[in-house]
């Protein structure tokens, strides 16, 4: 199992990928062209007729394969995010000075809030 400094390491990446594929996804998404395709065959109306060639062309894109890349980015990301959350539930410590137990159990949230004011008050 993963310690939660290593699943807090791996979120700016995984934001960063969710974000990228989102982007991209929008940026596809404008250009309908990339969507669509044609195939076309032409017979002559009469026998003897002027015969002209098939006409094809293939989507570039398909939406299920957008979707399916949006999917695993982001899902990454929230598998990630939630891990996070139910660490930070369970995580706790003790503020203990000069052998001393101030505060037991305290949620690791929580102490990142103390730590934050000790840091404003000291730059005072």
């Amino acid at each position: 199992m993963a310690k939660l400094n290593q699943i807090i390491a791996l979120i700016p990446g995984k934001k960063n990928r969710g974000k990228e594929v989102m982007e991209r996804t929008y940026h596809i998404y404008q250009k309908p062209a990339m969507f669509e395709g044609i195939a076309r065959k032409y017979a002559p109306k009469e026998e003897g007729g002027d015969a002209l060639p098939s006409e094809q062309h293939m989507p570039q894109m398909k939406v299920a394969d957008l979707v399916r890349d949006v999917r695993a980015a982001v899902g990454d990301l929230l598998d990630v995010v939630a891990t996070q959350d139910a660490a930070n539930c369970t995580a706790k410590a003790s503020i203990v000075i000069d052998g001393k137990v101030l505060l037991a159990d305290v949620p690791v949230t929580h102490l990142l809030f103390l730590e934050k004011q000790v840091r404003n008050n000291a730059d005072r």
